[in-house]
């Protein structure tokens, strides 16, 4: 088994001695943050009482915590100045990169809840927690914190949509330049456009790394019935429809196509969020003989999108770059309804189902 050593995994549980013991063991967690603060570590919350912390041999730094911990004194609870004996459990877990223990996907149950406690309303009216049951030896994992983890991996997607963007329209500048005749801005032009092209491929693998957990979970149908469910939780919602042809689970998509299709889609939801006033809203993926169809439909104001070009429409710009990467085509449309706007991708699919 190879573990991590530069990732460390802490877990504080209260022993014997009713409150005191959970504040001792608020303290001890609070101890080991300042620790690492002063080391120059990384740490995230995994759980109220769970941290992960990265720094460079921080495993072998905390590995010896692990035991029972325990403190004499009056607690600030005690109203006679007795001496109480309390006790924490600290548990220090490394990173594991790769293990002999082989477990079977069909093993294992998934179960989504609402959770409890920190975050406002939305963490008890969305589904935000996870319960991971291993059946044959009936061991239950649990985690509450993975909005948190989710609006991270939404950051770095959104980083990354910006700066692709931002690439694409100076690739394209270059394409021109390229295209004139002075031979010497052709040498140049070439050798950036390269490079550029380079770096647009690297930044496409590093956002196959920020895969949603929920498609792999989940698969592409629930996974956006999932963020879709997430976002009807907003005031002033539209109404909705949401319509998934059951079908496309017998085709198998790439990694990069369900990435992109998930992408593509929540993109163009957030747009008839922002803008188009819209108060019904009907969403469909489909398969129509050897194509797969995703539309998103609205009865808002209405909207016409611009020709590509050079510059602006940074976020029409990044729907295009990834349809264009899975070989897709979009377009936008009039809206079936009286007023408002149809989106829709048509992706070729190569094995039509039987």
């Amino acid at each position: 088994m190879l573990i991590n050593p530069n990732i460390a995994i802490i877990e504080a549980l209260p022993g014997v001695g009713g409150d005191e013991a959970k504040i001792w063991m608020k303290e001890l967690l609070l101890s080991y943050l300042k620790f690492a603060q002063k080391k120059g570590f990384k740490y995230i919350y995994l759980d109220d009482d769970i941290i992960r912390i990265n720094g460079l041999n921080a495993f072998p730094l905390f590995k010896n915590e692990t035991g029972v911990h325990r403190v004499q004194r009056t607690p600030v609870t005690e109203r006679h100045g007795r001496v109480h004996t309390s006790t924490a459990v600290i548990v220090v877990l490394p990173q594991i990169i790769q293990s002999d223990i082989k477990i079977n996907p069909s093993d294992l149950e998934w179960q989504f809840y609402r959770s409890g406690g920190h975050g406002g309303q939305n963490v008890n009216k969305v589904s935000t927690a996870v319960r991971l049951t291993h059946k044959p030896t009936g061991i239950v994992t649990t985690a509450s914190r993975e909005r948190y983890q989710e609006a991270n991996r939404r950051i770095a997607m959104d980083l990354h949509d910006q700066t692709l963007a931002d690439l694409s329209s100076i690739l394209r500048e270059l394409q021109t330049l390229a295209n004139q005749n002075n031979p010497s801005c052709q040498t140049q032009a070439r050798s950036m456009e390269k490079n550029l092209s380079r770096a647009i491929s690297n930044l496409r693998d590093i956002m196959n790394n920020l895969h949603p957990q929920t498609l792999d979970i989940l698969g592409l149908g629930a996974a956006l019935e999932a963020e879709l469910e997430h976002l009807a939780a907003a005031p002033n919602f539209p109404e909705y429809h949401y319509q998934y042809d059951a079908r496309l689970d017998k085709i198998k998509l790439s990694r990069l196509q369900q990435l992109s299709l998930y992408r593509i889609g929540i993109e163009a939801l957030h747009n008839v969020i922002k803008h188009a006033n819209a108060s019904r809203l009907e969403i469909c993926v489909e398969l129509r003989t050897t194509q797969l169809i995703l539309s998103v439909e609205d009865n808002g104001c209405g909207f016409v999108a611009p020709a590509p070009k050079r510059s602006g429409g940074r976020g029409l710009n990044n729907q295009r770059e990834r349809a264009k990467a899975i070989g897709a085509q979009i377009e936008w449309r009039a809206s079936r309804f009286s007023s408002g706007t149809r989106f829709e991708l048509i992706l070729p699919i190569a094995t039509p189902t039987t």
